[in-house]
């Protein structure tokens, strides 16, 4: 799959420089999967069972099932274009409701969960809490949009110990290892 095929339509914060302060700079690209793909290709694996906390419109979610056996996406709202992404790839199960009602009635583990919904402090807050109660031990805790400062705060705060283990990627996508 092409990458440039899976341009994201947003056109907010690219090429974002961050964290000058400390030397480190990185380039965000959000506007496209390049950086998610790199996440994909060191830490997926064809077995893997991928959960994807808003799917918008299912970009990020076909990435990952062309990754993976196994993707479940959840998300409010079942858009257009996700219609078609469900239609080409047999290994994705959405379920439109909100990650409350799917947490309270949901029974699996997942090898990686990717937190991509609302972008408030609060509700990422609350989206790592399931992504912990739902993620296999050992397994990874991801998201995007790292380059938005309610999103960083919130994910710099939940895991406020083990920052050195936060890995960055170009698209502002961020992941961590749970531990075993």
């Amino acid at each position: 799959m092409k990458l440039d095929t899976l341009r994201m339509d947003h056109t907010d914060a690219c090429n974002i420089k961050f964290r000058e302060e400390t030397g480190a700079i990185i380039n965000w690209q959000v506007n496209y999967l390049y950086g998610l793909d790199d996440l994909c290709k060191k830490y997926l694996r064809p077995n893997f069972t991928v959960l994807e906390l808003g799917s918008y419109d299912g970009v990020s979610t076909e990435l990952f099932a062309s990754y993976v056996d196994k993707v479940t996406a959840v998300d409010l709202v079942k858009r257009e274009r996700i219609m078609g992404v469900l239609k080409r790839n047999q290994n994705i199960n959405f379920h439109q409701k909100s990650f409350y009602s799917w947490r309270d009635s949901n029974t699996d583990r997942f090898d990686l969960v990717y937190i991509d919904g609302h972008h408030m402090t609060s509700s990422v807050r609350a989206d790592l809490e399931i992504a912990e109660q739902v993620v296999k031990p050992g397994g990874f805790i991801s998201g995007h949009d790292y380059n938005q400062m309610p999103v960083r705060i919130a994910v710099d705060m939940y895991f406020k110990d083990r920052l050195d283990e936060l890995e960055l990627f170009r698209d502002s996508s961020w992941l961590i290892k749970t531990k075993p």
